[in-house]
C-alpha cells in the first residue's frame, strides 16, 4: 500500500427495500414508454419488466429503448441515502445486526458489548462507552 491506508469516518445504514425502491421508481418514471408496452405494466416479476428494466439500464437498437443517464440511476440512489424525509426521496436509517464468529469484522465489537443496560458487560467493566 506505499504507506496509504484508509480508516472509515463514518457509516450510514438504509432499508435496501427502500433503496432499491427509489432507484426502480426512477427507472419506471423514466421508461414508462416500455413498461406500458406490457400487459402488467409494474409487475417486477413479469418477464415484460425485467426485459425493459434491463433495457432501459443498457440500451436496445432492436426495442428502440435508449439507455437512461447515469444520472437518472444515481441520484436516487444517493438521496436514499443522503436525506432522511421520504418525501424528499429519503429512505430510513437502520442499525445492522451485529455479528458473532470468525467471519465478522475484527475491528467491530461483540454482540455481548453492545449490550444496554449498567453493568450488562465486560465493555461498562472496562469503561467503554457502549451506545
Amino acid at each position: 500500500t506505499n504507506g496509504c491506508t484508509w480508516r472509515e469516518l463514518a457509516s450510514t445504514y438504509k432499508n435496501a427495500s427502500c433503496v432499491n425502491g427509489r432507484v426502480d421508481e426512477s427507472v419506471e418514471a423514466n421508461g414508462a414508454a416500455c413498461f406500458s408496452r406490457c400487459s402488467l405494466p409494474l409487475n417486477r416479476t413479469s418477464d415484460c419488466y425485467l426485459d425493459c428494466y434491463r433495457d432501459l439500464l443498457m440500451g436496445n437498437a432492436g426495442t428502440n429503448v435508449s439507455k437512461l443517464s447515469q444520472e437518472s440511476i444515481l441520484q436516487p440512489w444517493i438521496r436514499a441515502f443522503t436525506e432522511s424525509d421520504p418525501a424528499r426521496g429519503g429512505c430510513p436509517p437502520v442499525r445492522p445486526a451485529h455479528c458473532d464468529g470468525e467471519q465478522c469484522d475484527p475491528l467491530l465489537p461483540p454482540t455481548w458489548a453492545l449490550s444496554s443496560g449498567p453493568g450488562a458487560g465486560p465493555a461498562e467493566a472496562a469503561g467503554l462507552l457502549v451506545v
